[in-house]
């Protein structure tokens, strides 16, 4: 085939080696060999191929480095070793060795080395991909020479120093670029101030997951032909520059992950005459402040809209139902107040919507679960009252989070929430036939009287609309509030959750330490893969959120989140005990003497009679155990983990499930050993089944022996065992711990 010029077999199966023996076909200008399964290395006879114009072997399984031979071809326009497993690094003088090359794609291999500083010779280059390799060191910065560039891809790799001066190369580039990726390299410094001077075709500007430091320079509202902006977990600050108000073309804006602060500027607000085409906008995990602006109802291409974890305050605004085409609305870990917009029932095309740890209060708008779309809807952590919906997302428990809401009813069963009082339904029933309106219902004399008070209180609501209150808060007992911690707050102070991390295991979850500023944290992941673990987050968050008391665990926080790979997150936040748990300090190398055995049994007994007797609604525990008895710095006990806790309505209370209905269904187990016979018989859960775990546990502390160990069974359990031998004063010394009755006789 001494003729041949062009073979083109891309997208087959071939399989094998390249063939060494095309580079005898003087004759090609083309060769295609891109998608088939090629592996081995790349045969150096290709460089005989001295007019050759296109090379592709992209998208097989390359390996080895590129063959020296392969830079004699300096005929070459196109060159693509995209998607191999190509290594070694680029040659140095690269560039004077491809004089005509426009199109070069070696990204997605696992190429080493620097960015060759030779490639600024090729004066007609356009394209030039290297992201997804191992390059380092800085970006060269002769580069300004390629007046054509227009396509320059560096995204993941391992470029830049973290310092000043990484991105002067930026202040170069010429005036036909129209794609500039550096997303997750190591570059540090400013943004340069001429980067808006060089190029308006620019339509890609991805500088997204470094280091760069700063305030956003003003003169980024110069490239007007800017589709997608992406400056994400960078270390930026200030306000954003109202410039960014002239990219009319704008269609993803990507600032979340910085410390920018302020308002959003007037520009960025006025979205009727700017913004119009955005469809994705991310401005979480920042400190930005003030109203969030009403005209965000004018975004109806908008599918991504995520302010969550900022200061933003106010209500929210009620014009998002007009964003007809949403997907996504994150708004949690604010400050916003009053009630949940009716109008959000508008968004058709939501399939996740999370509103959790604002100030919110007022009740569920029944409009909500009309959303056929919705997947997820988080609402934890306001201040929500009234009647829960039954229709819709309400009717999927494993998708809802309603914790942290105390003052909510009714619902489906499987929300094992107390029903509501008449007061409540009757609410309910009038929010629903007046969307745009909350009726305040007064008890009424005659019915006359009692439709003009709604009348009044309706038309008074419209023009005033609900107070707003400054105080944004999770109430604890006590007055306590908890922390607002993201997810990103939490990776970092546990190193990522590594496992070097990790202080303890349980049924639902890990345990990791971490230190948030000088308080010393232990973070509870659920997983959520285990059956029962959300249940049991929801059952701990709700029953933490009543107590206070010294020997009960504190919670700081809970967290209801999505993890950075999408999946949902839900983790408590406790107060590390040093000490770690009674467990340890029975049957591990550090033993406690009787005295300090003797100070946590007052302890323990101390936290019980708070939760039985002193909380309002009682609350039952139902695992006591070594292991959930933890230790401070000061060897005071804490009763934790509260993950089968019980809270017992009372049972006159109106509208309540009486102590028989919502302690017959709950099916509790706690833990072998300690729980009470009568529970694994399907007797109710009540506060003599604690005091029998407590018993259980004073036993263990006597005796040094576990209720599971190998010599107790079903006929002979640590309770017998004891009995039995104290009835003669000579055998107590067969109870008794070893190691107490060694000290007692030093």
């Amino acid at each position: 085939m001494p003729e041949l010029q062009i073979l083109a077999l891309e997208h087959n199966n071939f399989t094998g080696q390249v063939p060494s023996s095309l580079g005898n076909i003087s004759s090609f200008l083309q060769l295609g060999l891109k998608d088939n399964r090629f592996g081995g290395s790349i045969p150096s006879d290709l460089g005989k191929l001295k007019s050759l114009t296109f090379l592709s072997l992209s998208q097989n399984s390359l390996s080895g480095t590129i063959p020296h031979s392969l830079y004699n071809l300096t005929s070459l326009q196109t060159l693509s070793l995209a998607l191999n497993q190509l290594s070694g690094s680029l040659a140095p003088n690269m560039g004077l060795h491809f004089p005509n090359l426009r199109n070069a794609y070696f990204d997605k291999n696992s190429f080493t080395g620097l960015i060759p500083p030779s490639l600024s010779n090729i004066s007609v280059l356009r394209t030039f991909y290297v992201s997804e390799n191992n390059l380092y060191g800085n970006v060269p910065g002769g580069l300004g020479r390629l007046e054509y560039l227009e396509l320059f891809n560096l995204e993941k790799n391992n470029l830049g120093s973290e310092n000043e001066g990484d991105l002067d190369f930026l202040a170069n580039l010429t005036t036909s670029l129209r794609k500039l990726s550096i997303f997750r390299n190591r570059f540090g410094g400013m943004i340069p101030h001429s980067i808006g001077h060089h190029s308006r075709k620019i339509e890609i500007l991805y500088l997204g997951d470094n280091m760069i430091s700063r305030r956003i320079p003003v003169e980024i509202g110069n490239l007007i032909s800017l589709i997608g902006l992406a400056m994400e977990d960078n270390n930026l600050v200030g306000e954003i520059p109202s410039s960014i108000g002239n990219l009319v073309t704008l269609q993803a804006l990507f600032l979340g992950g910085n410390r920018l602060q302020g308002t959003i500027p007037s520009s960025l607000g006025n979205l009727k005459n700017f913004l119009n085409q955005l469809i994705l906008l991310y401005l979480q995990n920042n400190s930005f402040t003030g109203y969030f602006p009403t005209t965000v109802g004018e975004l109806i291409n908008l599918n991504v809209l995520d302010i969550s974890h900022n200061k933003f305050s106010g209500q929210i605004p009620s014009e998002l139902g007009k964003c007809s085409s949403l997907n996504s609305l994150q708004v949690q870990a604010n400050s916003f107040e009053g009630r949940i917009p009716s109008s959000l029932g508008s968004l058709r095309a939501v399939d996740y919507l999370d509103l959790s740890s604002n100030n919110l209060s007022g009740g569920i708008p029944f409009e909500l679960q009309n959303l056929s779309s919705l997947q997820t809807l988080n609402i934890s952590f306001n201040q929500l009252e009234g009647s829960i919906p039954t229709e819709g997302i309400f009717s999927n428990v494993t998708r809802l989070y309603l914790q942290g809401n105390e003052r909510l009813c009714g619902g489906i069963p499987e929300l094992h929430l107390p029903k509501c009082a008449r007061t409540n339904q009757v609410k309910n029933e009038k929010r629903r036939s007046m969307s745009s309106t909350v009726v305040i219902i007064a008890v009424t004399v005659s019915t006359f009287f009692g439709l003009v008070l709604v009348a009044i209180f309706t038309w008074i609501l419209r023009r005033k609309g609900p107070k707003r209150n400054d105080t944004p808060a999770i109430s604890l007992a006590g007055g306590g509030q908890l922390l607002r911690l993201s997810y990103k707050q939490l990776w970092d102070v546990t190193n990522g959750f590594s496992a070097a991390n990790i202080i303890g295991v349980g049924s639902f979850g890990s345990v990791y330490s971490g230190d948030l500023g000088d308080k010393p944290i232990a973070v509870k992941v659920m997983n959520l893969k285990k059956h029962g673990a959300l249940k049991s987050f929801k059952a701990e968050c709700n029953a933490l959120s009543k107590i206070r008391h010294r020997n009960l665990l504190q919670i700081l926080s809970c967290c209801s989140s999505l993890d950075y790979k999408g999946n949902d997150f839900v983790a408590l936040v406790y107060e590390l005990m040093p000490n770690g748990s009674l467990e340890s300090w029975l049957h591990g190398s550090s033993i406690l003497n009787l005295s300090q055995r003797l100070d946590v049994a007052i302890e323990i007994a101390s936290a019980l009679e708070y939760l039985h007797h002193d909380c309002e609604p009682q609350i039952v525990h139902c695992d006591l155990k070594p292991n959930n008895v933890l230790l401070d710095a000061d060897m005071v006990a804490r009763v934790g983990d509260f993950g089968l806790a019980k809270i017992l309505q009372e049972a006159t209370s109106p509208g309540n499930l009486s102590q028989e209905q919502s302690m017959s269904s709950l099916g509790i187990k706690g833990t072998v050993g300690y729980v009470p016979p009568e529970y694994g018989m399907g007797g109710n859960v009540s506060s003599e089944g604690d005091m029998y775990s407590f018993g259980i546990l004073l036993l263990e502390m006597v005796t040094g022996r576990r209720p599971t160990d190998e010599i107790f069974n079903a006929n002979n359990s640590l309770h017998n065992f004891c009995k039995s031998r104290a009835t003669n004063y000579s055998n107590i010394s067969d109870i008794v711990d070893s190691y107490l009755l060694a000290k007692l006789n030093t």
